[in-house]
């Protein structure tokens, strides 16, 4: 069972509070309507389990540390929320699974990387304050991104060098991207013929600490033309 706690000051809500009660035995959708919500504090999404939790178009302008702990969502949208400025490094520390974030049409100037490991979708669109973006290494599954700005997708295409540039940091994320993707690639050849695509070589044990896979966000559909 889902329990929804809100702080109401003059018709506003100021502060979140979303906490589930026994054990949940299956994924549901959890979307908030438009509450206006303002700010959502350390572990006031605490042990939510559900397939999407939306707190999209709202009035969100903070997000503290842990604020999501012990919760699992397949996907979590909070785009819309132009003011959100302040997003803790530790927003999403403690989460237990996430798949698929959108931060869309958001002020945000910096993207945590803490809890978001295994991040599958990354969805980054119309969103100008962000000049800079955490390695592509730092997301060892990490399949599809999301930009509007070319040089955010540059910034995620090009990793070449990363490892190297970043004294180490990276190497086993790097060994764990280049696993994942020759499992793969294994996969996909057992179950059908490659037809007018590119085959590539064999996975090597070679040193990845030199070189990268050269192409970690199998999409990026940054538009070119600002």
């Amino acid at each position: 069972m889902i329990f929804l706690a809100l702080l109401i000051v003059r018709d506003v809500i100021v502060a979140l509070r979303l906490y589930t009660y026994g054990t949940a035995s299956s994924f549901d959708k959890q979307k908030l309507p438009t509450f206006q919500i303002q700010y959502i504090g350390d572990g006031r999404v605490r042990s939510v389990r559900a397939r999407s939790l939306r707190l999209s178009n709202n009035r969100i302008k903070e997000i503290a540390g842990y604020a999501f702990t012990g919760s699992t969502f397949l996907k979590l949208s909070i785009n819309g929320n132009e003011e959100l400025t302040d997003l803790s490094t530790d927003a999403f520390k403690g989460i237990t699974e996430l798949h698929h974030l959108d931060l869309s049409d958001t002020s945000i100037s910096s993207l945590p990387i803490i809890g978001l490991k295994n991040l599958k979708t990354l969805t980054l669109k119309n969103v100008p304050t962000l000049k800079r973006l955490p390695p592509v290494l730092s997301f060892t599954h990490l399949e599809t991104a999301h930009f509007t700005y070319a040089h955010h997708c540059c910034l995620f295409k090009y990793v070449d060098d990363v490892v190297e540039g970043e004294n180490g940091l990276y190497k086993n994320n790097a060994k764990e991207i280049h696993h994942r993707i020759c499992k793969q690639r294994a996969t996909s050849r057992k179950r059908r013929e490659v037809r007018h695509q590119y085959v590539s070589r064999p996975c090597l044990s070679a040193d990845l600490t030199r070189r990268a896979p050269k192409v970690v966000v199998s999409s990026c559909d940054a538009i070119f033309t600002e």
